[in-house]
């Protein structure tokens, strides 16, 4: 820590074990009703509001916090230099294996160029068919009276991603208790993640974890085998399906892909499309639900945003064969993801690295072993970068001077992250969000956030509402 403070870097909090992240890992409840209030009022600080970096601390090692855009620029396109920071994600690595965001080198490099065929535009364009009739299916079979607006969306994102990575129907697959795939994964990831982040884990390692010695670790232990085995069971009847000659699939899938490349031909590919595409549907289902949650209810909370949305649908996409082009036409709504995008992002930190040697960052030596982040949500709050950023402001994106500020400042808004490891899928979720905003809207008049709603904030795999969404709703002639 001393060799960080040598050099200007300011310690922003130390807190044993955990380090500032405490409070925030463990949905520790405060009065602005937001696990991340004061992270983002860090440009606020008058200590702190200049610094290029913020230096914590997890257990005995030094986590450093990056603010500085050009910091965050440098930092991104050196990331053969870093390895992902492990000891959040592991638990969930020995449940799905390494997935693509969790190897390096010639096997990242190859497994980014085959999954990078489904994600051209060609590829993202064809799947606008099939993400309005998942949208649609679900929002029409929701009771309008108790529209869970969390709840519903999560179900869409869930399956809607299981259909483009795999080709499946998530409502096909279902626990002993009913609970589609979606709710599955969520519920025991998030499960895995708070039982290897435990103070039992911190203290003795979470490696020991692994050795059963406790009933809780036998059962998470458990639960991770049969989810494995559900899971793998789901793989092989898509692997099956698209085999057979006599399939023919109306949208094209990963699996689609794969198999024209030569691939699932091994053992060894048949796991490693397991850890991948499970890691990429845990991914968007949850950040694209949550962050359509979010933005949903923004639209309610301004009613003339709400207003301007459904006058643009009325224009450009109010018949059902609408396409891509035609989605990219909604300006207001585009406006308002990309604010909702700035002021509550569904990945508000990109994942921890490690420095695998010495070496320089800007004017700043690094250790090896240091841990890094990017706390890119600080300069989102920043007025120098944005204009009342504490204000809900959509129009900021129509304003041809803001637009120039951004441009200017590449690494301030980059809620997908940026650099040769960004995320494969943001034109996709983009799209999905779109889709999902513009099927509510057209069906349904302006709702009320009901009085008694608790709408507290938290970080947990992603950041989000806490509390579902439940509304009246009233459809529209």
């Amino acid at each position: 820590m001393q060799f960080y403070k040598n050099q200007g870097i300011k310690e922003y909090k130390f807190v044993p074990i955990y380090g500032w992240l405490k409070d925030i890992l463990f949905l520790k409840k405060n009065q602005w009703n937001d696990s991340l209030y004061q992270f983002k009022r860090i440009s606020q600080d008058p200590e702190f509001k200049d610094e290029d970096i913020l230096l914590g601390n997890v257990a005995n090692q030094a986590f450093l916090t990056l603010i500085k855009p050009e910091l965050i620029n440098e930092f991104l396109q050196r990331q053969n230099e870093y390895e992902k920071y492990s000891v959040p994600l592991r638990g969930v690595m020995n449940f799905l294996g390494n997935g693509l965001a969790r190897i390096y080198g010639d096997k990242w490099k190859k497994s980014r160029k085959v999954i990078s065929n489904m994600f051209t535009f060609e590829n993202i364009t064809a799947q606008v068919g099939r993400i309005k009739e998942v949208s649609r299916k679900y929002i029409n079979n929701e009771n309008p009276e108790k529209f869970n607006i969390k709840y519903v969306f999560e179900k869409i994102s869930g399956s809607q991603d299981l259909q483009v990575l795999l080709g499946a129907e998530v409502e096909k697959y279902k626990d002993s208790q009913g609970r589609h795939l979606g709710e599955c994964i969520e519920q025991l990831s998030s499960d895995i993640c708070i039982h290897y982040i435990s103070p039992f884990a911190m203290i003795f390692g979470q490696k020991i974890l692994t050795w059963n010695l406790r009933e809780s670790d036998r059962y998470i232990s458990k639960r991770m085998k049969d989810m494995r085995q559900f899971m793998t069971q789901i793989l092989t009847d898509c692997v099956n399906r698209e085999k057979d000659p006599t399939y023919q699939a109306k949208y094209p899938s990963y699996i689609t892909f794969l198999l024209k490349a030569g691939y699932l031909q091994k053992e060894e590919e048949i796991n490693e499309l397991l850890a991948t595409s499970f890691s990429l549907f845990m991914a968007a289902k949850d950040t694209t639900s949550k962050l359509t949650s979010m933005a949903i209810y923004n639209l309610i909370k301004h009613p003339e945003q709400y207003k301007l949305v459904f006058e643009e649908i009325q224009k450009y996409v109010s018949h059902d064969d609408y396409d891509y082009n035609d989605l990219q036409k909604l300006s207001h709504l585009h406006a308002n993801l990309k604010e909702t995008l700035r002021m509550d992002p569904s990945v508000p930190f990109i994942l921890s690295r490690v420095a695998q040697a010495d070496h320089m960052l800007g004017k700043y030596k690094i250790k090896k072993g240091t841990i890094i982040n990017i706390g890119y949500l600080c300069n989102l709050y920043n007025e120098k970068y944005f204009k009342d950023p504490f204000n809900y402001n959509p129009s900021r994106w129509l304003d041809n001077e803001e637009d120039m500020k951004m441009k200017e400042n590449h690494f301030v808004f980059i809620p997908f992250s940026a650099g040769p490891r960004n995320c494969i899928g943001q034109h996709l979720a983009m799209m999905q969000m779109k889709v999902m905003i513009v099927e509510f809207i057209k069906k349904f008049y302006l709702p009320q956030i009901p009085k008694d709603y608790d709408d507290e904030k938290i970080l947990t795999q992603s950041y989000g509402f806490k509390n579902p969404l439940t509304v009246k709703l009233q459809v529209r002639n």
